[in-house]
């Protein structure tokens, strides 16, 4: 008895089918290898124009010559809680005019809201908001800029600090005296 064997599918007369060309293989690794190695090498670079993002968690940030400090001013007995007035100061070493902006984003409907801090007491920019305001943007973002003209030409932050809500540790105050001399006291001058 003779046992017959089909013959391989692709063409009948090659004993085995054809495999593919190595060199497709190889170009294909090549090309991978190649793509990694420039976003290893230029992503650092990359990163570093955007500078650094820090999470701000207590009612003061300090990181690289800046300074942020938060207080509370209470809205008078009887009054509802939302109208209190939330207070954050900022401070940057060796600037006569610290370059930065604040955005208020609310983290479920992608909502962004840019707010403008005024000139403070001092070489500082301050920001005051009501309460009220965090329950409809609960994430604030503090983005600090090297300069003014870098700020005005849309140039990447040096620095971006966001808070989720206001810091648990923020000290309230009845009297604005004292807020003042706390704040202060807390960015250090």
């Amino acid at each position: 008895m003779t046992i017959t064997h089909a013959a391989p599918r692709g063409n009948p007369s090659r004993p085995y089918p054809l495999r593919r060309a190595p060199g497709r293989r190889m170009l294909r690794l090549l090309i991978t290898a190649a793509v990694s190695a420039a976003l290893f090498l230029c992503g650092p670079a990359i990163y570093a124009q955007q500078g650094r993002t820090e999470h701000g968690s207590l009612d003061r940030f300090e990181a690289d010559g800046v300074t942020l400090a938060w207080a509370i001013l209470k809205a008078a007995a009887g009054i509802s809680p939302d109208n209190d007035l939330i207070v954050l100061r900022l401070a940057v070493k060796g600037t006569a005019a610290p370059a930065a902006e604040v955005h208020g984003v609310d983290p479920f409907g992608g909502e962004r809201k840019t707010m403008s801090a005024s000139p403070g007491p001092g070489n500082t920019l301050e920001l005051r908001l009501p309460r009220s305001h965090f329950a409809d943007f609960p994430r604030t973002e503090i983005l600090v800029f090297e300069t003014q003209d870098a700020l005005r030409s849309g140039r990447a932050p040096v620095l971006t600090v966001y808070y989720l809500g206001i810091p648990d540790t923020t000290p309230e105050f009845l009297d604005r005296d004292r807020m003042e001399a706390y704040i202060a006291e807390r960015i250090g001058g």
